[in-house]
């Protein structure tokens, strides 16, 4: 009976151990907490009801393919890979587990009731804290700096918790504890028996500890880092909406434009366009950087800027001076604050997003054409354009969003990269939902 009540709680805080290592070193989105918090209701019931039917290496097996599920329901993309996660989970699991559980049992030989004795205050001490976890899970995040939308694992440090959950894996199963029983144990063989699972599971636990500081330590930085891009980026952004606000034709054109460039870029993305340029951090960093391609007109005069009508030859001259100006401005923001991904992008957008595909003259301000108008503005230029074209300004009404999809569309190949209007017309109905949004507002 002791067997199996212990078997049962052995197989519920495995389950415990790897939810804990998937959330918090391996950084794996949960459900919603309403799904979150049903699935875990379902899972612990299924152990308990397996342990009275099942054998506890099946019951172990089960709590394997639960978690297996939980990371799949939880995954929108990569599926697969997510469940065979779960082998280095468990591995890491198993090794800060079991030379916990075993290592003392073997040194001090605490066989019967002593052994069951040992078991009950390593699993009962497990419980509470687990429970004290729970309870205080929000007070533990914030101290952990635990930001799962945003935190991802590096490559490395993936590659780095797979090999050890797998070597753990190996270790804890090959070293497996048999029935401590020294009359069928010559001395000699039992010494060597002890010493050798007292090495392997210290190697173990060490191995464990060592994989799950190095992700926290990294998350740590991860957070700070977040936090001074994120702060740099607001003292420009702000910068930004200054210009915007002295600006009274554009309001609401960065959020606007912003967002355009995002749908865009995430459309090329599924179509395949661009493979090597649009990878994840690069989408990232050109969503960041969209609302800084108009910075320059700072450099503008209120007199220009907010002319209620057509501007002269010469008026226009000192309006284009405003992409040249942007782009000063952020290398400068750049050599000052750091070469951060963003800012490159940002200064590539301010000063090429007024450039036109096929080099015609009325591009500026270098008259650059083709693959050597960086992509990002290449992007820019089509979600500029076309905010233009379908806002209100104080000398024109807004137009209508299928004529300036046709205007956009007729300008392909001479404005505007035609992969890039591809991908925007793709887009129409994610853009129109967009523009809806914003008019309603």
């Amino acid at each position: 009976m002791l067997d199996r009540i212990f078997a049962l709680w052995d197989s519920l805080l495995q389950l415990t151990a790897m939810i804990v290592i998937a959330r918090y070193v391996f950084f794996e989105k949960p459900l919603s907490p309403k799904k979150q918090k049903i699935f875990y209701a379902v899972s612990y019931s299924i152990i308990v009801i397996s342990e009275i039917f099942l054998t506890a290496d099946t019951v172990s097996l089960l709590a394997m393919l639960l978690m297996a599920l939980n990371i799949i329901l939880a995954r929108k993309k990569r599926k697969v890979l997510g469940a065979l996660l779960v082998v280095p989970i468990l591995g890491i699991a198993a090794g800060l587990f079991m030379p916990i559980m075993y290592m003392p049992r073997v040194l001090f030989e605490l066989n019967g009731t002593a052994g069951y004795i040992y078991q009950a205050i390593v699993y009962g001490t497990l419980t509470i804290l687990a429970l004290i976890a729970f309870f205080n899970r929000k007070r533990i995040n914030n101290s952990l700096n635990y930001d799962p939308e945003t935190r991802t694992l590096h490559k490395w440090e993936r590659t780095l918790l797979i090999l050890i959950g797998i070597i753990l894996i190996f270790a804890v199963n090959f070293f497996a504890i048999p029935e401590l029983d020294t009359a069928k144990n010559p001395e000699e063989t039992y010494a060597a028996l002890v010493t050798t699972i007292f090495i392997m599971g210290l190697i173990s636990l060490l191995m464990a500890i060592l994989a799950i500081i190095t992700i926290v330590e990294g998350n740590k930085q991860s957070f700070y880092q977040k936090r001074v891009n994120d702060m740099q980026f607001n003292i420009i952004v702000m910068m930004a909406d200054l210009v915007e606000n002295r600006d009274a034709n554009t309001g609401g054109h960065i959020k606007r434009t912003a967002k355009y460039v995002e749908i865009i870029a995430k459309k090329l993305k599924s179509m395949g366009k661009f493979p090597n340029e649009l990878t994840n951090e690069y989408i990232a960093d050109i969503i960041v950087a969209a609302p800084l391609h108009d910075i320059g007109k700072i450099h503008v005069s209120d007199l220009v800027l907010n002319k209620n009508g057509r501007l002269s030859d010469e008026e226009f001259e000192i309006m284009k001076s405003h992409a040249p100006e942007g782009k000063n401005i952020l290398e400068h923001a750049r050599e000052q604050i750091g070469d951060f991904s963003y800012l490159d992008i940002a200064v590539q957008m301010a000063g090429s997003h007024h450039e036109w595909w096929d080099g015609n003259k009325r591009g500026y301000p270098l008259g650059t054409s083709g693959n050597d108008i960086p992509l990002s503005a290449r992007i820019m230029a089509v979600a500029d354009v076309f905010d233009a074209l379908t806002s209100k300004r104080v000398y024109k009404e807004p137009m209508p969003s299928e004529k300036a999809y046709s205007i956009i569309m007729e300008e392909s190949g001479t404005h505007f990269d035609p992969v890039i209007i591809e991908a925007f017309c793709a887009a129409k109905d994610e853009i129109n939902e967009a523009l809806d949004k914003f008019m309603a507002e």
